[in-house]
């Protein structure tokens, strides 16, 4: 993402990530931009299911509990 923000203004550098890479990163890291004043999303091409696992053995069989 840096990298993209620090490229030339002139409309071919574009950065595909998820929301990870694109939004959680500003909650985790002190970035050396500003992520909704230096970066503006295009287009969604695609969605990601995000899940919970965990091994079978362990004692909660649902999120409750």
């Amino acid at each position: 993402m840096t990298r993209a923000v620090r490229s030339a203004p002139d409309g071919y550098t574009l950065s595909i990530g998820t929301s990870t890479t694109h939004m959680l990163t500003g909650g985790l890291y002190a970035l050396p931009f500003d992520l909704l004043k230096d970066l503006e999303p295009i287009i969604q091409i695609g969605s990601e299911p995000l899940l919970i696992v965990g091994k079978n053995s362990l004692p909660p069989k649902d999120l409750r509990g």
